[in-house]
């Protein structure tokens, strides 16, 4: 597959700079001549480039302001109930076997 970095070749670097549309006159016109003797290339050239144009036409995904300081503050609240129940029970714990 394409997306793999460590099988990325000059031809994988076309294939993806054409779904981009990003190559120059002199590149697309030399990648379409490749693309007209490659079924193969032709397809994965197609195929990307439909990739690419499903996922531009998706709705964009955000998160609120300051959406990270929110999730610390959370995680925060959290960590302090939950040692203040290991503390709790501790100290139930040791009046137990004070008795």
């Amino acid at each position: 597959m394409l997306s793999k970095p460590e099988q990325s070749t000059i031809l994988t670097e076309f294939i993806l700079d054409f779904s981009d549309n990003s190559l120059s006159r002199a590149e697309l016109s030399s990648f379409k001549e490749l693309m007209d003797r490659s079924e193969i290339v032709r397809r994965e050239a197609i195929g990307s480039k439909r990739i690419r144009m499903a996922l531009g036409s998706m709705p964009k995904v955000s998160t609120s302001d300051r959406f990270d300081q929110k999730m610390a503050s959370r995680f925060a609240i959290e960590l302090q109930k939950e040692a203040k129940e290991q503390n709790a029970k501790r100290i139930g714990e040791t009046k137990l076997t004070a008795i």
